[in-house]
């Protein structure tokens, strides 16, 4: 039988073609491992285990057997996360309301635990995964963005005042709070984005900078201005209502409606 030397080699270059793609592969599969800090995080790993089975399955067996080991663990420290969430805010002075599955970081900051998909959930972020570190890390980074000198929450009144002197009318004294907190964010544009509404020109004002600004007055007691007293109302409806903390009653209530009540001495609002 004649060996047709053309066709060995031929079949060798695949063969080899093929060795060359796995090994990239194994490369980039690590690279990869590193990049999400997976020796470190027992979630992440678990989810590159799962990615990457096909590129490692030929690896030794002690790797794919890691898979239940890291299962186990996991459901072990989400049974510890309450434990450990508490321990470690207290460790960093921070304040922690709420229960398992929600918390409030310091009675602004929402953090939300989903056991099923084991991620955290932390103010407007993407979820992230169950480390500890990494959420704190998180939280303080949030929490610093979410710091309001007391000159700037006086100035905060006097807007919110403003604003829902546009809203009122004789009818009704009270404003939904949806609606103050959507005139709040389109009185805070410039005459720029009137006149080019772009991303670029639009001057953001989130719902939780919104929360943090109303708790914080709430907090210091600053709720009265120009003969008016703020009062806040529950919602007719819970969806057209934001939680918020009231620490006059030292718990977390749904808010529907926004009242400046005139006090003595006050003039009623005018549009």
């Amino acid at each position: 039988m004649e060996i047709s030397s053309k066709g060995i080699l031929g079949r060798l270059a695949k063969v080899i073609e093929s060795v060359d793609k796995r090994q990239q592969r194994l490369k980039d599969a690590v690279l990869n491992f590193k990049s999400r800090g997976c020796s470190v995080d027992p979630w992440a790993a678990t989810l590159w285990l799962q990615a990457n089975m096909e590129v490692i399955g030929e690896e030794p067996p002690k790797i794919t057997q890691l898979q239940e080991g890291l299962k186990a663990l996991c459901d072990d420290l989400m049974l510890k996360f309450d434990t450990d969430f508490k321990n470690k805010a207290s460790s960093k002075g921070l304040l922690v309301s709420g229960q398992w599955p929600k918390y409030f970081i310091n009675h602004i900051l929402p953090v939300s635990v989903n056991e099923k998909k084991h991620r955290v959930g932390i103010g407007e972020d993407p979820p992230i995964t169950p480390l500890i570190e990494r959420i704190f890390k998180n939280i303080q980074s949030q929490l610093k963005m979410l710091e309001i000198p007391p000159e700037k929450l006086a100035d905060f009144l006097q807007e919110l005042f403003n604003s829902y002197k546009e809203l009122v009318s004789p009818a009704t004294r009270t404003v939904a709070v949806l609606d103050l907190y959507k005139r709040i964010v389109i009185n805070r544009q410039s005459t720029k984005f009137w006149r080019n509404a772009s991303a670029q020109n639009f001057r953001p004002f989130r719902e939780l900078d919104f929360k943090a600004f109303l708790t914080k007055l709430l907090k210091a007691n600053l709720t009265s201005i120009s003969g008016h007293q703020l009062r806040l109302h529950p919602p007719i409806k819970k969806g057209d209502s934001m939680y918020i903390y009231q620490p006059g009653e030292n718990r977390f209530c749904h808010v529907g409606r926004v009242e400046f009540q005139l006090i003595e001495g006050g003039e009623p609002c005018q549009r």
